[in-house]
Formats: structure tokens, sequence, C-alpha cells
């Protein structure tokens, strides 16, 4: 059962009620008490007026179990009153939400590249509750990325609002996100990018020109060779000649 109510809330936290979901069994619980308080309360009341019953007339005996049964109803419709209204949401806690679900991080698709369902879902909420923070509308995923410590780790940066920056650590083999404030603008992100891409244009060229010189290399080894074995037959047939 306990597996079961682990699995609920963490379905609830991904969609970023795990608050309210504890809340609400909170006050379930603290409601279920209440109501079974009062079933013991009406009990003793019950016995005790049974008790006193014989010690006082019919009509005063009558009288007094329906002011009992006006307390006990009048106690359980209030306490029924109070649970629906706390299982009901305040309107500041509806604002909230739809506060926090008109937040555009559809920019953030990109990141289902490499990343899991779950893990996304989970960024997602960060991101919002970051933004909400900030008081920023709109967050979307830079087009740098770069590997991370490991093989497994895969850094991205994610745009707030006009210039916050932030990171985004991925680590594809736990499927564990984590969301990192930075001191970077959006520029800064645009010149990594550039650097990058630089170097690497760099390096193939490299590459590329010492692939070229090996190739020569190879070519004029060729024809030293080719012409080293015609000067040898030359030689051969003067030589043959004379004889």
């Amino acid at each position: 059962m306990f597996k079961k109510f682990r699995q609920i809330y963490w379905s609830q936290r991904d969609r970023g009620m795990g608050g309210r979901f504890i809340l609400l069994v909170m006050v379930m619980i603290v409601s279920f008490g209440s109501i079974a308080g009062l079933g013991v309360r009406n009990v003793v009341i019950h016995n005790t007026k049974n008790s006193n019953s014989k010690k006082v007339t019919s009509g005063s005996a009558v009288s007094g179990e329906a002011v009992s049964k006006g307390v006990s109803g009048s106690s359980i419709s209030s306490d029924e009153d109070s649970f629906e209204d706390d299982y009901e949401d305040s309107p500041e806690e509806i604002g909230q939400e739809q506060e926090f679900e008109t937040i555009d991080t559809s920019g953030m698709t990109t990141f289902l590249g490499y990343m899991s369902d779950a893990a996304y879902a989970n960024l997602v909420d960060q991101t919002k509750n970051k933004c909400k923070e900030l008081g920023v509308k709109v967050a979307k995923k830079l087009d740098y990325q770069k590997m991370g410590a490991t093989d497994f780790d895969v850094i991205g940066y994610i745009q707030l609002g006009e210039d916050k920056v932030y990171e985004c650590s991925y680590n594809l083999k736990s499927d564990v996100v984590a969301l990192n404030d930075t001191t970077y603008l959006p520029t800064d992100i645009e010149q990594m990018a550039i650097a990058e891409k630089k170097a690497e244009a760099e390096k193939l060229a490299k590459e590329q020109e010492e692939i070229k010189k090996k190739a020569e290399k190879e070519a004029a080894k060729k024809e030293k060779a080719k012409k080293k074995s015609k000067n040898t037959k030359k030689k051969k047939k003067k030589k043959s000649s004379k004889k």
C-alpha cells in the first residue's frame, strides 16, 4: 500500500501538484479522525444518557435525547462543511496553477532528442518553478551543448526570459537531471558555440592538410622509385650492348 502511495505521489509531483496531494491526504486523515472521535463521543453520551434515564422522568429523558442528537448532528455537519471547504481550491491557488500552466516551455522540446520523457517532465517542472521565481513567462533551450565530466553527462543551456541562463546537466545512465544557476548571458553561450565550431573547422582543416601532405610524400616516393627503376634498366641495357 505504501508503494502505491509513493507511485501516486510521484505522479502528482511530476505534474507539479505534489504539495497539494500531501495537503489533501493530511486533511483526509484529520477529518476521518474527527469523525471517528465524534462516533466515540456519541457512544459515550448515549451510555451516559441511558444511565441517567433511571433517575429522571421519561419526558426529561426524551428532551435530553433530542438535545444530544441536535448537538451531535450539528457537529458532524460542521465537520463535513469544513472538509469540503478544505478540499476545494482557493481562488489564490487556482490563480497560481493557471499562471504556472501559462509559462511557455515549447522551445525546450529538443531536449527530448537525448532525454527520457520522465526526465524531461521533471526538467520542465523545475524550469517553470524558476520562471515563477523570476517572474518570466518563456523558457527555451539554447543551441549549444557539450559533454560533461564523463561520456554519460550532457550539459545544455536554457534561456529564461530575456537574459537569464540556467545550465541543465543530464546523466544518460542514471536519468538524473538538474538545473543550475549561471552568470552567463545568452550572448556568452552564442560565443561558446561559435568558438567550438571554429575550433572544429580548424581541426578538420589541419587533418585534411596532413592527409594532403602525406599523399604528396607518397606520390613523390613512388615517382622517385619509378625513376630509379628506369635508370637501372638503362644501365643494364648499355652493358648488354657493349658485350
